[in-house]
């Protein structure tokens, strides 16, 4: 795709941002600009780390997807086959207007499998979640981890009144419910939003929230179950917070 030296001399590579992405003929380039930090509006359409900072949620606009035909969509490893071999995709992230960091090589797939669902009409944006190839690589990395812990605490600070309305924690009186539904949704790959219905069910003060504090309040929760969802969502949650090298 982008060899050493392939780019001439004195020459850039540059994208349009408001496409977030640049195509070439055997391949094509991803850049994702992630919400600036202490961005008090939310994006209907956020970029989002999903599995430890696995996945990301990128958009495309429809007309750049064509239900999954275009030749965007084929660079991306999407359409009716050709025997040619799947097109390289590379991934770039920065956080606001910071310098972009190579996250490596990467895939797009469809949310949940359902790639009928990507092709229905009258959206405007797509989304897809993007998988990084070379993850076990990038975990270790200063550049990449500030990203990772940046976005995920500002989301769990942020926590829209959206993504509150998805369970009330004001109106839940049975324990063993909401431990199983926080446990589902870590599991899941929703680590974010149980880190904020936790700070909100322990009613952490808005100026102390972190995702260090969220870790807590959610383990607290968590504590006196032996649910196997609930262990195993223990054990992401550890893993992940060892990653982000917070204990």
């Amino acid at each position: 795709l982008i060899s050493e030296h392939a780019l001439p001399e004195k020459n850039r590579l540059e994208y349009n941002p408001r496409s977030g992405f640049v195509p070439f003929k055997d391949g094509i380039v991803l850049f994702v600009n992630m919400p600036s930090p202490g961005q008090s509006r939310r994006s209907p359409y956020p970029n989002e780390w999903l599995n430890g900072g696995k996945t990301l949620t990128w958009y495309l606009r429809e007309k750049e997807w064509q239900c999954g035909e275009s030749e965007t969509a084929r660079l991306l490893g999407f359409g009716s086959s050709n025997g040619t071999d799947e097109a390289p995709a590379v991934l770039f992230v920065r956080s606001a207007s910071g310098e972009f960091i190579c996250c490596g090589k990467c895939s797009a797939f469809a949310p949940d499998g359902d790639l009928e669902a990507l092709g229905t009409k009258g959206k405007k944006l797509i989304l897809l979640h993007i998988e990084l190839k070379q993850w076990n690589m990038l975990k270790d990395s200063p550049a990449f981890t500030d990203i990772l812990r940046q976005s995920v605490e500002d989301a769990s600070v942020g926590a829209s009144k959206e993504e509150e309305n998805l369970i009330d924690v004001a109106t839940v009186t049975d324990s063993t419910s909401f431990q199983e539904t926080l446990a589902r949704m870590v599991i899941e790959g929703n680590v974010i939003d149980a880190l904020g219905f936790a700070l909100e069910a322990s009613k952490t003060d808005p100026k102390k929230r972190s995702i260090a504090a969220g870790v807590g309040c959610l383990k607290n929760i968590f504590a006196r179950s032996n649910d196997a969802d609930v262990l195993r969502a223990v054990e992401i949650l550890d893993d992940t917070a060892a990653r982000l090298g917070l204990f």
